[in-house]
């Protein structure tokens, strides 16, 4: 079976933004997709943005310039490389 496309992680983090900062705390106000706690303590939980997800894409838009690759810029890069040829 062959996906073409990249599935492996990639961490994106963004400078600070008030828009953003108050869309997210409302969307963590409700209950999670999903939440649990791994076999090392540490605790996962994930929400949807769901009805204020264009509301999120124009505060990105508007108040982000670019995003920081902080963990996966290899395979950010080998995605890229790998698109390219898919071509």
């Amino acid at each position: 079976m062959e996906l073409r496309s990249q599935t492996g992680p990639v961490f994106l983090t963004y400078r600070d933004s008030a828009r953003i900062n108050a869309v997210v705390q409302e969307i963590i106000r409700s209950e999670p997709y999903f939440s649990f706690t791994a076999r090392d303590g540490v605790e996962h939980k994930l929400w949807k943005a769901g009805s204020r997800s264009e509301e999120l894409s124009r505060c990105f838009a508007a108040d982000v310039p670019c995003f920081y690759i902080a963990d996966g810029h290899h395979r950010a890069a080998s995605a890229s490389h790998a698109a390219a040829r898919c071509r």
